[in-house]
């Protein structure tokens, strides 16, 4: 597995911006179910334990203040190069890095219309971020692959990066959906977990603080200009 460390020193020049985004969330909260987390008792970020009406297993814990987060990177400590089936129940840690799971994904997003917003920060100064925005939101379920679907686009980018992966397959290194002739998420290319077409134009779970195509990057496919400099994201959803 190809897999890098972020040096102390650029650990350092990080920190101001990753603590815009990193959260202590000590206690749980209880929900009865998903719209909980919205409405009510998310007016103050912390961790959820919901059980969706369709979520036929125990109840799992989320992060939630009027946006529940599915994705979150803000170091290097999880590894998101991981197998089909961890993508599907989700790893990592709420309090820093981490993947909720695709089969909740899919669960939550077919009760009904979410919106989806993808915030970014960059390392080039404390500031620096931007948004993707779309007005829908639906993951399908594990027998197609949970393939993504996605609205209108609106955000602070001028490009929709998002664009190239509509309809597109879930791929990981032991499962390969996308439509290149290799497979996109090997450690060899872009080692993580994403909706590939042939490969990518936005990859949010590559690996932390690799300025290369490894790692979390986006890519103008018209220009071809490619930023890498990704220190923090979160993927977030919400009902219309």
């Amino acid at each position: 597995m190809m897999f890098s460390t972020v040096k102390n020193t650029r650990a350092v020049m990080m920190q101001h911006a990753i603590t815009k985004v990193k959260v202590h969330l000590a206690s749980v909260k209880r929900a009865t179910g998903e719209m909980d987390v919205y409405n009510g008792l998310s007016t103050e970020e912390g961790i959820y334990s919901i059980r969706p009406p369709s979520w036929a297993h125990e109840p799992f814990q989320v992060i939630a203040r009027c946006w529940m987060l599915f994705q979150k990177r803000v170091d290097g400590s999880v590894s998101f190069y991981e197998t089909w089936n961890n993508y599907k129940d989700g790893f990592g840690d709420l309090n820093s890095s981490f993947w909720l799971g695709n089969e909740k994904l899919h669960v939550i997003s077919a009760q009904r219309d979410h919106q989806l917003r993808i915030d970014v920060w960059f390392n080039n100064t404390n500031d620096d971020s931007a948004y993707l925005q779309y007005n829908l939101f639906r993951i399908s379920s594990e027998a197609t692959k949970y393939e993504l679907t996605l609205g209108s686009y609106t955000g602070s980018f001028e490009y929709d990066y998002m664009d190239y992966h509509r309809d597109m397959k879930f791929s990981t290194f032991d499962q390969d959906n996308d439509l290149a002739g290799q497979n996109c998420a090997h450690s060899a290319y872009h080692p993580g977990g994403w909706w590939f077409k042939a490969c990518y134009s936005v990859m949010l779970n590559g690996i932390y603080g690799d300025p290369w195509d490894t790692g979390i990057c986006l890519y103008q496919r018209i220009t071809r200009e490619k930023n890498c400099s990704v220190v923090a994201v979160d993927m977030k959803i919400k009902p219309l």
